[in-house]
């Protein structure tokens, strides 16, 4: 009787250099967030320390580097090249998806807002170079909602510290705008304006959370899961 094949032991080797990719991999994320975060976070606090891009860089490469070392097992199930999905990805996969989708189109937004509120001068040309780093960006998360649809290992392992990452440097976002816009002194037509602001960083924040909590939830495990898992043989003809 033919008994169904169990997966094979991943060796010690193998599963040591998975653990410093996933490390070194959580780590850069976080040293390109960390230094939005910071700085966000320390306008927030009133807090005039003018090293926000180096401390952030580094507590944001710790950070990255715990979170992605402790979303490692979510690379261990899913599809592969040679192991590709032969199913339709659930809802929530789809879901999770979607938002990574509509977090490029927040990213856009945000870009566009700041470069139609800046005058022309240094700082345009520094939002021009930001502008590069954002298509680079939206070009990966365009991958990222490509590989989940794929129901790879490392897109759900991505969307969890890249969205986890992004959802503080939102919160610290947030704050600082608020700490401005509900300030004292902004009242008015000025105050409604500056109450717009807040959008961006809520919508962002909202966006992040939601991928995270989608990609966790036990339907989309389910879903990546099944992979490689043959279906259940049915009975024989005259068997009893």
């Amino acid at each position: 009787m033919p008994t169904r094949s169990s997966p094979r032991p991943q060796s010690p080797r193998w599963v040591g250099w998975g653990a410093v990719g996933v490390v070194l991999a959580g780590a850069a994320l976080g040293s390109a967030s960390g230094p939005v975060a910071a700085c966000e976070l320390s306008a927030a606090l009133a807090s005039n320390f003018g090293a926000c891009v180096p401390t952030g860089a580094g507590a944001g490469a710790l950070t990255g580097a715990l979170i992605g070392l402790g979303a490692a097992p979510l690379c261990r199930h899913g599809s592969s090249r040679r192991r590709p999905a032969g199913h339709r990805p659930a809802g929530s996969t789809w879901a999770a998806a979607w938002l990574v989708v509509t977090a490029v189109v927040v990213v856009a937004w945000v870009w566009i807002t700041e470069w139609l509120a800046t005058e022309d001068g240094l700082e345009q040309m520094v939002l021009l170079l930001v502008g590069f780093g954002t298509v680079l960006g939206g070009a990966a998360l365009i991958v990222l909602a490509l590989g989940l649809l794929r129901r790879r290992g490392w897109a759900r392992w991505g969307a969890v510290v890249g969205f986890s990452l992004a959802a503080v440097a939102a919160l610290s976002g947030l704050m600082a705008t608020a700490g401005v816009v509900l300030g004292p002194g902004v009242a008015g037509e000025a105050g409604g304006a500056r109450l717009a602001e807040l959008v961006p960083p809520v919508v962002s924040l909202v966006v992040s959370v939601a991928v995270v909590v989608l990609v966790l939830l036990p339907a989309t495990a389910r879903d990546f899961r099944k992979i490689g898992q043959r279906p259940p043989r049915p009975p024989a003809a005259g068997a009893r």
